[in-house]
């Protein structure tokens, strides 16, 4: 482990502020933020937006039961559908494969 990442770890177990993790491809990112949300405690909440819905099925198998899981779109609809129960996406006005996925 890195001295960087075991900084965001320390900053996670203090729980004082929000962090950002910004680096390259391939810098451990990942492996990082998986590591720092098993220092959360079970009782609380996290969300993890993933960039996509591949690295999001992958993390709901990695991520503790207390993680939700999702890419920035299906949290977005997600919440959505909580302020709007009713709300639909028209089909005319988005792209037939976009609203399969969020249905």
């Amino acid at each position: 482990m890195t001295p960087e990442q075991s900084a965001i770890l320390d900053a996670v177990r203090d729980g004082a502020s929000n962090l950002v993790v910004e680096a390259v491809a391939g810098a451990g990112k990942t492996s990082t933020i998986v590591a720092a949300v098993r220092c959360v405690p079970a009782h609380l909440t996290c969300l993890f937006c993933a960039f996509n819905r591949h690295v999001a099925r992958e993390l709901e198998t990695r991520l503790p039961r207390h993680v939700t899981v999702g890419t920035l779109h299906s949290v977005g609809w997600r919440v959505m559908r909580r302020c709007r129960p009713g709300a639909r996406i028209d089909p005319d006005r988005v792209p037939r494969r976009l609203w399969e996925l969020t249905g």
